[in-house]
Parts: structure tokens; sequence; C-alpha cells
């Protein structure tokens, strides 16, 4: 593969990032409340989640309200910024970004009855960081 082939082809992964994230239907800043227990397993035929219980702070698109409380659901994959493998070898929310405390910026979905973290590398990121 060329080094164009290749700038082409990171180009094209961060494009569909970024049209995932803009499908979100809220993006929000919350105060996490708690961080859910890890994941049991990793994720593969059967997919790993964790929780966090948010307070939201500020809403910049969505059905949500400031001082709400939501759960939201965080598919757990091996390789995002977020995620890192806990003691057990299991991956699980990096304790360093997600604890008690922290305000992040998320771009989730309304899935299936709850709020779901939308998919992507960009998708969770403490709220004072720069946004993907």
């Amino acid at each position: 593969m060329t080094e164009l082939d290749e700038a082409s082809q990171e180009w094209d992964e961060a494009a569909a990032g970024a049209a995932f994230l803009e499908q979100a239907n809220a993006v929000f800043t919350g105060m996490v409340q708690e961080v859910g227990p890890d994941p049991s397993h990793a994720s593969g035929y059967i997919p790993a989640f964790q929780y966090l219980l948010l307070n939201v702070t500020s809403v910049e698109r969505g059905d949500l309200n400031d001082n709400e409380s939501i759960d939201l659901d965080v598919l757990i994959v091996s390789g995002a910024p977020y995620v890192s493998v806990n003691e057990y070898g299991v991956p699980s929310l990096d304790p360093s970004i997600c604890y008690q405390g922290a305000e992040l910026r998320a771009y989730a979905t309304w899935d299936e009855g709850r709020w779901r973290l939308a998919y992507s590398d960009g998708a969770l990121t403490p709220a004072n960081s720069a946004v993907a």
C-alpha cells in the first residue's frame, strides 16, 4: 500500500466516525455519578457493555435537560481511547477517564429505551479536551 493509499484510508475512517457522531440523538456534558461494574467478558459474539450514571450539566443537542440523571450504556471495545484492560485482562472503561466526579462530553443515541454511547473514538471525551 502506498503512502497516499494509507492516508486516504485513514481519512475515510475518520470521515465515517465523524458521520456516525453527527447521527447521535444527543450531545451533552455530564458529571459521572457512578461507574458500573466491569464487564465479565470481552466484546465478541456477545457484546460487553458497562454503564455510567451521569448527571447532565449541559446539553448541546437532544432531548435532555440540565440536572437530569441518565444511565449511559457504553459498548466496551478494545482499542477505544476510553477503554483499558483491567487487572483480570478484560477490557473496561478506563478509570483515569471514567471515575466518579469526572466531567465527560458524550455523543449518545436512544436505542431500545436506553441511552447508548455512539460507537466512535471521539464519542466520549473529558469535557475539557479537544473534540474529535
